[in-house]
This record gives C-alpha cells, sequence and structure tokens, in this order.
C-alpha cells in the first residue's frame, strides 16, 4: 500500500484564506503558522466563517516573518508576526477551550472592522488551549493555537471522491485540512487508523472530525452554497456517532497529534506509513433512512 502526501495547508488567520506549502515544520500546536490569529468582536466572542462567510475570501501571505493580509475591496497591510502587544494579551476561549491572544495590527483590525461592518480585532496567540484531556497521550501535542480543537487534520483524496459522487461541485479546501494524502487506499480508511508515520514524523489519529456549516462556503469567493450541499452530501454516508463524548456528527477527515520530540519538516511527497489500526472505525455510523 503506497500512500503519500498530496498537500500542505496552513490558515495563519483562523477562518481566512489558506496557504498552499511545499513544507512546513512542526511546532508544538500543529503546522508552523497555522491559526495563529484569530479575529473576535466586542465581546472577545471568535469570528469565523460560521458567522462570516466572506471571510475565506481574504487573502493571506507570508514573506519570511511578515504577514500580509488582502481584504476584498477594502485594503491590505503587513505586518511583523512578531509584533504583537504581549502586556494587552486577554483569556480567549474557542469551544469552551480556554488559552489567550494579544492585539496584533491595530491597522489590520480595522481594516476588518470595515469589511464585516464591526468592530473586531486581531490578537496573535500567547497562550496555546488544551486539547480534550481523554485525547492527550504522554510526549505528543496536547494544545492548539486558534484551530477548533486539535493541532492537525488530515484528509484523503479517496474519501473525498465519495463526496464528489454525491455532490460533483464539493473541493477539498472546504474542509480546511492541514495535511491531504493520496495514494493506494480505500474511501475512509483512515477511521481506522491510530498510529501513523509521515516522513519521519510519528502522530496518533484521536478523533475523527466532526464538519459544522463551513464547508458549505466556497473557499475561493466567500460565498454560501444555497442548499447546503455538502452538509447533505456528508449526511447520505457519514451521519453519525463519535467515539470520543458519543457527539452526534457529520464526519470527514481526522485529528492528529504528533510527537513532540519531533525535529524537522514534513513535505509533500513524504510516504505516510499505517503503523497502527483496530479493526473497527472510531465513528459509529448510522443507515441513511
Amino acid at each position: 500500500m503506497s500512500i503519500s502526501v498530496a498537500s500542505l495547508h496552513i490558515y495563519p488567520i483562523k477562518s481566512c484564506g489558506g496557504i498552499d506549502v511545499m513544507s512546513s515544520e512542526l511546532v508544538p500546536t500543529g503546522l508552523d503558522y497555522d491559526r495563529q490569529l484569530v479575529l473576535v468582536d466586542g465581546n472577545d466572542d471568535f469570528v469565523s466563517q460560521r458567522q462570516e462567510p466572506k471571510l475565506a475570501a481574504v487573502e493571506v501571505r507570508i514573506v519570511d516573518a511578515s504577514l500580509s493580509v488582502i481584504i476584498p475591496r477594502i485594503g491590505q497591510t503587513s505586518f511583523e508576526l512578531e509584533d504583537y502587544d504581549l502586556a494587552a494579551a486577554r483569556p480567549i476561549s474557542i469551544f469552551e477551550k480556554m488559552g489567550s491572544g494579544a492585539p496584533q495590527s491595530t491597522e489590520a483590525s480595522q481594516l476588518f472592522s470595515d469589511y464585516l461592518g464591526y468592530s473586531v480585532e486581531l490578537l496573535h496567540n500567547v497562550e496555546p488551549r488544551p486539547i480534550r484531556e481523554d485525547c492527550s497521550v504522554d510526549g505528543a501535542s496536547s494544545s492548539s493555537a486558534f484551530a477548533d480543537g486539535y493541532p492537525l487534520l488530515i484528509t484523503a483524496i479517496a474519501s473525498l471522491r465519495t463526496v464528489q459522487a454525491i455532490e460533483p461541485s464539493v473541493t477539498m479546501d472546504r474542509f480546511r485540512p492541514n495535511i491531504v494524502i493520496e495514494g493506494d487506499m480505500a474511501a475512509y480508511s483512515e477511521d481506522y487508523w491510530r498510529k501513523i508515520r509521515i516522513g519521519s514524523l510519528q502522530a496518533l489519529v484521536v478523533r475523527a472530525c466532526a464538519r459544522c456549516a463551513i464547508p458549505n462556503v466556497d473557499q475561493s469567493t466567500g460565498i454560501k452554497a444555497k442548499g447546503s450541499p455538502v452538509t447533505r452530501a456528508l449526511s447520505k454516508e457519514r451521519n453519525g456517532y463519535d467515539h470520543i463524548g458519543g457527539g452526534r456528527g457529520l464526519f470527514f477527515g481526522q485529528n492528529l497529534i504528533h510527537d513532540l520530540g519531533f525535529v524537522g519538516s514534513i513535505k509533500i511527497g513524504d510516504s505516510v506509513v499505517i503503523e497502527s489500526q483496530s479493526d473497527q472505525p472510531n465513528i459509529d455510523l448510522i443507515e441513511p433512512s
């Protein structure tokens, strides 16, 4: 069985445009630069494509240690990623996982406020947020920056094809993965994997990813599709219950934690080796009615 990394993706600002990379170093919170920034409103509630689909159309670039933000019809700005106001850091909760963020670039915050039509502030991650305790493993990553819940998200092209058979318009970027794999594997084989190696990186598959409404957003335009086509497609074959917490959801992709002792990068073309798997998937699917 030959499986390899097809593409790698980071999203420096949560819910804004992603960046395709050829390789990425690993840091304790996942791929370097991934979800290091977040927008919050006047109540310090995080803002995402769930409320504001058009955030997907915001282009983000990294040059050296500088981040550029290009906002449609509003303008653009650049700032040094390490230039944030640490003294003004404050607690930020995302899905009841508490961390902290520090204000970064008042100019960028103003541009985003103009774009969304209400006041928001751009924050840089200072204190990472913990993953679920029952998903923690000694020696592996146990926190994320401003990702929803876990350091890494992996998806498979073989699994995407089953979704496309139902809804041809669905593209992988709608699922906002970090690592996309391809090769000799059956659709949804990843449900059974427990320990994998990506290049030289050891990683554990800890939880299936339940999908919200964001995959219904066209990531190139920031427009949410009428009729929720991705939700509709997943509901036909990926509706079930998560073994972690027992929650019901529509599942696509798997959350990973990785070896904290790893020093180096993963890259496109790296082999993916399945080192441990179960004879049972980590979700219980419901037969379509």
